[in-house]
């Protein structure tokens, strides 16, 4: 399986891709929407976790790119910014909102969003 992240902030990027692996998850990360729809298009992947709040195109620009071409793929939304979770509405994209992105919720949204791959229902 394998996890594309996208986050603009180095340091999270870093910290969360360490985190994605020892989950035992591949992982591919871009710094913004822009680079991250580019990976998507020419990589298999998996699941999308995303930051809302980026430059060259946030996490619900990103999302809705990618919902004109694949209507499966999981897409999970982060945010650490309280206005974000009242105006963001992940639904309209077919996506889940973690706040906050705690490594025991993330995992549990990985894998509730995972969970029809593994059976066999997407591919």
């Amino acid at each position: 399986m394998k996890i594309l992240f996208v986050e603009d902030d180095t340091g999270q990027l870093h910290v969360w891709s360490k985190v994605f692996e020892k989950m035992g998850y591949e992982v591919a990360v871009a710094e913004n929407g822009a680079d991250a729809l580019e990976l998507f298009r020419n990589q298999n992947i998996n699941i999308i976790v995303t930051d809302i709040n980026m430059p060259k195109m946030n996490g619900m620009e990103l999302s809705k790119s990618i919902r004109k071409t694949n209507s499966m793929v999981p897409i999970i939304m982060v945010t650490g910014n309280e206005e974000h979770t009242r105006t963001a509405n992940p639904q309209e994209f077919n996506a889940s909102l973690v706040k906050p992105a705690s490594v025991r919720r993330l995992q549990q949204e990985i894998e509730n969003c995972t969970r029809p791959i593994y059976l066999g229902y997407f591919s």
